[in-house]
């Protein structure tokens, strides 16, 4: 494992929210979430709005603007983001189209690519990212041969990481600071129960599991979660259940997730009683549930970053409702301790 993530987050330019990517990559998530009901813009303008910011985005560019082996930044997510979520609207129309064998050589092209500018998944992630952005739409034609294509060596072997964006980040610096031999990294912004009814699951098999649990966040900050609690935690038990399925050797959880808990009242309606529940009671029926999977280590993230009420720890724009994305400190902090739970994996 490499060392202590030494990183100046308020004065290095590639950690900053105002960035040089910032504009485009707001359009690409847009963009994959467009619906002609809502948009004025027709499908061939989408298209065509995607294939030229591929255009720009390119993995040549990233190795040129960030290097090969540069840990996680902002400025790096939003770029393999950008390339990726326009690869994954250019796949999706081209499906929509019939125009399966189209997407297909579209997505490999862009894989070996990648492969060929030395972003391998040995080492790298930015493969991930496009996986996690494309997979989804692309699940009734992924198979064994599939993944080979998309360089995986060993998909019976992975470290599994599936969940929101926090999740994908702590994974990139994962990668970033364990080598994992003789095992691949799977990344997958989504929840489990889609990636295990998509069919994915059954070429996967995990020999780790890593999950930021934001499922605090989803009963406390979310107005519409009243009435949830049960259904919640019952999510975490089909995670639980499914992993003593599969038997990985290791499965870290960073649990005790907190949010902005006066904004949520204050400015989300959230009622007091539920926001404050979702960081204490409910935080620890969650943790209780996920201690009982194989191998599992617990990450408390209390442990790092203390709870509190106001949005001193988050980089969320303080006048959301929303706030729930942590400062870069805390989540290197985080890094280091989950790569040092998974450190001895063996492949």
């Amino acid at each position: 494992m490499k060392g202590k993530l030494d990183i100046d987050f308020d004065k290095h330019p590639h950690y900053q929210e105002d960035n040089p990517y910032g504009a485009h990559y707001g359009q690409a998530i847009g963009r994959l979430q467009w619906t002609a009901r809502d948009s004025d813009k027709d499908e061939d303008t989408i298209l065509g709005e995607a294939r030229d910011m591929l255009a720009q985005y390119t993995f040549k560019g990233c190795r040129d603007v960030f290097g090969l082996g540069a840990p996680f930044s902002l400025m790096k997510e939003m770029y393999g983001d950008v390339l990726a979520c326009n690869a994954a609207v250019v796949a999706r129309i081209l499906l929509r189209r019939d125009g399966d064998a189209e997407a297909l050589s579209f997505l490999m092209n862009l894989y070996e690519e990648g492969a060929r500018e030395g972003f391998d998944r040995d080492h790298e992630f930015l493969l991930n990212r496009l996986d996690s952005r494309t997979l989804v739409p692309m699940r009734r034609l992924v198979d064994a041969a599939y993944l080979r294509r998309a360089g995986f060596t060993r998909p019976d072997r992975v470290l599994l990481a599936i969940g929101d964006c926090q999740t994908i980040q702590l994974a990139e610096w994962t990668r970033y600071l364990l080598p994992l031999p003789g095992l691949d990294m799977f990344s997958y912004q989504h929840n489990l129960r889609s990636f295990v009814t998509s069919g994915l699951a059954e070429l996967i098999r995990p020999v780790g599991f890593f999950f930021f649990v934001n499922t605090s966040i989803q009963y406390g900050a979310l107005s519409w979660m009243e009435g949830k609690r049960d259904e919640l935690l019952d999510e975490l038990r089909f995670i639980v259940d499914w992993l003593k399925e599969q038997r990985p050797q290791r499965c870290v959880f960073v649990t005790h997730v907190f949010f902005g808990m006066d904004q949520a009242i204050n400015v989300g309606k959230v009622p007091r009683e539920r926001a404050e529940d979702a960081v204490t009671g409910f935080a620890d029926e969650c943790a209780a549930i996920l201690a009982k999977a194989p191998g599992a280590r617990l990450v408390k993230l209390t442990d790092v970053c203390p709870l509190r009420r106001d949005t001193a720890p988050f980089r969320d724009n303080p006048a959301g409702a929303l706030i729930q994305h942590y400062k870069f400190n805390t989540m290197a902090r985080l890094a280091e301790r989950i790569a040092h739970e998974l450190e001895d994996l063996k492949g």
